[in-house]
């Protein structure tokens, strides 16, 4: 049965699926968002366990996972706002009143964050969607299901708080959804991507400084970015599917 679902049946499933298991591990935590930190130090093996439901998922699907082992000129460009939120975050860490065992919770929760989202929303569901549309859609309707998926964070947080980060992850899942395509389907890049720019967003929180400096510049240039890649591509794939480009 499992193996029989395929393309946008599969695609509004993990899109529903992945949701409600953040919703269980929300309520199963007493901090707000906020304290990403100490839920990160709480409940890393929840955040495992959905990663590795969501990989035995895209198995039991056949989904075909890209490993590709190219680095497109736009991953680059893409690391220096990874660049930045690691310093802010090496700054934060450095002030002092560090907690270690919390910053590594972060590093570890952090992770399977990357390796769950990451082989959700590019790995099953870019490509599901790349097999009946463009590039450029399947890549925008992905990073638009990626952003609303971040809209359950609304039970540990406010609704102005939510709207904004639905905005902002929508916004990355762009930004990260061309650099897998243009990457080869580079998975593995998307995912140490996205771990970094967590772990050292997060991570902070466990200082006495309490928060990455740098963590709003970083994040305009990567709204400007993603804007930026999805011109570009556009251009460069117009009208042809990930099939056509060799994916999927």
């Amino acid at each position: 049965m499992m193996r029989s679902l395929s393309g946008k049946p599969l695609v509004i499933f993990v899109a529903l699926l992945y949701p409600a298991m953040m919703a269980i591990l929300w309520s199963m935590t007493s901090h707000d968002y906020s304290s990403a930190h100490l839920i990160m130090k709480e409940l890393w093996w929840v955040i495992a366990i959905i990663a590795g439901i969501t990989y035995g998922l895209s198995v039991l699907t056949q989904t075909k996972i890209h490993f590709s082992n190219q680095i497109s000129r736009q991953a680059w460009v893409l690391a220096i706002p990874i660049a930045l939120t690691i310093i802010g975050g090496l700054q934060a860490i450095q002030g002092g009143g560090v907690v270690w065992p919390t910053v590594t919770s972060v590093f570890l929760g952090t992770l399977f964050v990357g390796i769950g989202e990451e082989t959700a929303f590019r790995g099953i569901i870019l490509n599901q969607l790349g097999k009946s549309m463009t590039a450029t859609r399947a890549v925008a309707y992905s990073s638009l299901l990626f952003g609303v998926m971040h809209s359950v964070n609304v039970m540990k947080q406010s609704v102005s708080a939510t709207i904004f980060q639905v905005i902002l992850t929508s916004c990355i899942g762009l930004a990260f959804g061309w650099v897998y395509v243009t990457s080869g389907g580079n998975l593995i890049l998307v995912i140490v991507m996205h771990w970094l720019y967590d772990g050292f967003l997060i991570a902070p929180g466990a200082s006495s400084i309490g928060k990455n400096e740098l963590g709003l510049y970083p994040a305009l240039i990567l709204f400007l970015l993603a804007i930026t890649f999805t011109i570009i591509n556009n251009r460069k794939y117009k009208g042809k599917t990930l099939a056509e480009i060799g994916l999927t």
